[in-house]
């Protein structure tokens, strides 16, 4: 994990690695955009570094660059006139693949680069405007990875070949016949078929899936959903995975291409094989035995599969086979840290140059991507008696993920300690840090705190992954009724909307949601702590870490005269909103979320504060309460008698036991019942009985109570129809509302 970024950014030349041959010259960007300014722009950005820079209005001149001059990154708007900037990254990978690309745009629709991320055109996504700190940091991060697949795929190849001889063409038949067998059984292949696939196999010494597949006798979609779901075979989309010429050491790619199958990675004696057909046990074993790896198969497209093997021969070509192994070379880490600290480039490299322990950086880096991949909004290192647990938060819920040695304790928590700037010599107090960690597909700004306990100091990270698409505002699960009521409210100007929650209740989406349905002709202007979704209607605002909203910032922001501001900070208090609605001098709408378990409680905290109460009351326009709970898996959920004692725990509605519940029952897709969440809401629209009671002075408790009048079921009428639905369950109602709402006379 050592990072030197400096030499990226002002040596001389660009920098090298024994036995890597670079370039004499610096390296090339292209900067592709059809806005002339945004290129000026990126000039002044990057004319200090020790670049050479390249610039294209359009595509067509991009590719014209690319066929004369070598590039090692290309960094690309995405909305350009005539061909865009997806089509451009994805020609540029299959005409030039070494080649590193970046987007930067601020017009793209989310969804669609996000898919062309995904589909492996884009490396790096870069939201305008940019942080100009951040855009050089990534460039310096992609060159990195250039220069290691440079040392990889240049010094490994000059290095005396290993013979590994595999006698592959002596398994024996019966040994790789299982997915023929298991085919037989579920009805797929007659005796004829199956007799006539043996003798196809004793002939050739072939796996039996390339003969499946050359006989059409299965359709390869329905092979693969058969293995996935009835075999339970571990899965691996190649799409985002990068060739390492360096295992073609162990399995020659002649090898690969005759037995469909490629090698993704090599770590600590397991060798990780994608396959076409994972059931080949013959060929698993005799792989174990010729390597001296454990062999751990992995579940491929077959499409997928030949296209790497493909690429594997038109970027190696007969060398790919003789290529060694380095075992003096670590893997290349898909985690790269960006400390979210004030200072210069030295002090970023004198922090990510500390030596720590490797077992230590392998876990925290396999923790981590682990837990991004899984989408885990927490991370609780949680030190025991006699063994430390790892916890992922899933969909809400805290589960136990695997135990650590405690040997390993300390150099973890030194390893985070130093990723985050931490004093590594304090155990006896609690300490907050703030990191940033990207990966090829996400940017995740993580919270992490210390804890000292009796077993020793316990970790805690909190995930917050930027740039998420906003969900439409009629997917969240708001009722019609509520759905109606908050767009009632959200239209009449100078109002203010409060999302009412405890913390990860979907507060933040249901604001950026309630935007984005806005008309396309409003602006807007949102102050985030940490820019969490990507919402392209909004003018989003990243606020630093350490410091407050001040009436600075939102006076700035009311300059630039918005239709509506949201704030969107989890460390702001109604005093925040106050200052909001003195400072606004116009119809601006105000937007904001606040952390709250009750009507009583929201309005306690409004007023509460040193504000005008005629002046709040006449501004509050709607308060949003909700909660969030898991969302039944629709293919495996099942009818279930309602449990009557939990109905009368619930109360409210749930006293008339519901005509229909459902349970959760685990299946392949969703492994415990439950897929995704969904939305309990609340919506509360002010109105003059209401404004009149705030005036009069009633206290928080007699506003609650007046409010139940009017609506007398709350969160649990919501929650009641979605048990009736089939979209939740009893349990997962209690879990998010406890003993259900009590009316207060």
């Amino acid at each position: 994990m050592t990072r030197r970024y400096g030499p990226l950014f002002m040596d001389a030349s660009p920098p090298s690695s024994e036995g890597t041959k670079q370039p004499a010259r610096p390296y090339r960007l292209l900067f592709v955009d059809d806005d002339p300014h945004i290129l000026s722009a990126l000039r002044r950005v990057f004319h200090r570094e020790n670049y050479e820079l390249r610039f294209a209005e359009n595509a067509e001149a991009a590719l014209a660059i690319l066929e004369f001059e070598a590039v090692e990154v290309v960094i690309s708007d995405f909305k350009m006139p005539g061909m865009d900037g997806n089509a451009l990254l994805q020609r540029v990978r299959e005409r030039w693949p070494q080649i590193l690309r970046i987007m930067v745009t601020g017009y793209a629709n989310s969804e669609v680069v996000l898919g062309s991320m995904r589909d492996g055109a884009v490396f790096r996504f870069n939201l305008k405007p940019w942080n100009d700190d951040d855009l050089r940091l990534t460039v310096a991060m992609a060159l990195e990875q250039y220069e290691a697949r440079q040392r990889r795929n240049g010094s490994k190849r000059t290095a005396t070949p290993t013979e590994m001889p595999l006698p592959l063409e002596e398994i024996d038949v019966a040994e790789r016949n299982a997915l023929p067998r298991f085919l037989h059984d579920r009805g797929w292949l007659n005796a004829r078929q199956l007799q006539r696939l043996h003798g196809q196999m004793q002939t050739s010494r072939l796996p039996a899936v390339q003969h499946l597949v050359r006989n059409e006798w299965v359709d390869q979609e329905r092979l693969y959903a058969l293995l996935r779901d009835e075999k339970l075979c571990e899965e691996i989309d190649l799409r985002e995975s990068e060739l390492d010429s360096a295992l073609f050491s162990y399995l020659p790619l002649a090898a690969c291409e005759r037995h469909w199958m490629l090698p993704c990675r090599l770590e600590n004696g397991r060798l990780d094989l994608a396959m076409a057909d994972p059931l080949d046990t013959g060929l698993i074993d005799s792989l174990a035995a010729a390597t001296g790896n454990r062999v751990r198969p992995l579940l491929c497209r077959i499409d997928q599969l030949q296209g790497k093997l493909k690429e594997a021969t038109e970027l190696h070509g007969a060398n790919a086979a003789d290529t060694p192994a380095q075992a003096d070379e670590p893997p290349y880490d898909d985690i790269e840290i960006v400390l979210d600290v004030p200072g210069d480039t030295e002090t970023l490299h004198e922090i990510l140059s500390h030596s720590v322990d490797p077992p230590a950086v392998r876990l925290i880096n396999g923790l981590l991507l682990e837990a991004i991949n899984r989408g885990a909004r927490e991370i609780l290192i949680q030190p025991r008696l006699d063994t430390v647990a790892v916890r992922y938060r899933l969909d809400g819920t805290m589960q136990d993920i695997l135990q650590v040695p405690t040997s390993l304790l300390m150099a973890v928590v030194s390893r985070f300690k130093v990723m985050t700037d931490l004093d590594v010599t304090e155990r006896q107090a609690p300490q907050q840090g703030h990191i940033t960690v990207k990966t090829s597909m996400r940017l995740v700004d993580m919270a992490i705190s210390t804890l000292p306990t009796t077993h020793g100091e316990q970790i805690h990270i909190r995930l917050a992954p930027r740039h998420t698409p906003v969900l439409p505002l009629m997917e969240l699960g708001l009722s019609g009724e509520d759905l109606e009521r908050l767009q009632h409210a959200f239209a009449q100007p100078g109002s203010l909307i409060v999302a009412a929650g405890p913390a990860d209740s979907g507060r933040s989406m249901l604001l950026h949601a309630l935007l984005k349905s806005s008309r396309t002709t409003d602006h807007h202007v949102s102050l985030e702590r940490s820019v969490q979704y990507a919402n392209d209607t909004v003018a989003q605002v990243q606020l630093p870490h350490a410091l407050p909203i001040t009436t600075d910032m939102l006076e700035a922001a009311y300059a630039q005269q918005p239709e509506a501001v949201l704030i969107d900070d989890d460390h702001h208090d109604a005093e925040t909103i106050c200052n909001a609605l003195r400072t606004t001098a116009n119809a601006s709408r105000l937007l904001t979320a606040l952390t709250a378990m009750s009507i009583a409680d929201v309005f306690s905290q409004l007023l509460g504060t040193p504000f005008d109460i005629l002046e709040m009351s006449s501004s509050l326009g709607a308060l949003v309460r909700q909660r969030l709970v898991r969302r039944l898996c629709i293919h495996c959920r099942r009818p279930a008698p309602p449990d009557p004692t939990l109905c009368q725990v619930l109360g409210g509605p749930f006293i008339e036991t519901p005509k229909q519940a459902w349970e959760a029952v685990g299946c392949p897709r969703c492994r415990q019942g439950y897929q995704g969440r969904i939305g309990l809401y609340e919506v509360i629209v002010m109105d003059n009985a209401l404004r009149n009671a705030i005036v009069s002075g009633r206290t928080p408790w007699e506003l609650q109570s007046l409010i139940r009048k009017n609506l007398p079921t709350g969160l649990l009428g919501d929650a009641h129809a979605k048990v009736t639905q089939g979209l939740t369950t009893l349990a997962e109602v209690q879990r998010a509302l406890g003993h259900g709402e009590t009316p207060i006379e």
